[in-house]
């Protein structure tokens, strides 16, 4: 019993991720319907915080940055799947359903939060 219960959650586990742990957008709606919330969170979450601490090395570096998250706001992941499912909401005839989730959230946090062309919030000025 326990053989068959592993062997169903190991061809869940690479059915929803593909070989490389790109997650799709098939993959994505997959996975948040799941019962393993935690695990999804935590994929999602890891996407996001990999994407701004990207964003924060540009601007450090003198760079132009992708996109302007507020001061204020400490992001986590419920507030990446918000962005990621108002993004597909808004754009899903034109994103085919095997597009990478993480550059649906890349795109989605541009599209949110975008920089004006001032050089401070582009990240290019002290």
């Amino acid at each position: 019993m326990r053989i068959r219960v592993y062997g169903t959650l190991l061809f869940l586990l690479f059915s929803i991720v593909p070989a490389e742990a790109a997650m799709t957008i098939d993959a994505y709606y997959v996975a948040k319907k799941s019962n393993d919330s935690k695990w999804f969170k935590g994929y999602i979450g890891g996407i996001g915080q990999g994407i701004s601490i990207t964003n924060a090395s540009l601007k450090i570096d003198k760079k132009p940055v992708i996109f302007c998250l507020p001061d204020d706001k400490i992001f986590d992941a419920d507030d990446y799947i918000e962005l990621i499912d108002d993004y597909l909401d808004k754009n899903s005839d034109k994103l085919e359903h095997d597009y990478q989730i993480n550059m649906v959230l890349l795109l989605a946090l541009k599209e949110a939060f975008p920089c004006s062309g001032s050089l401070k919030k582009r990240g290019l000025s002290n």
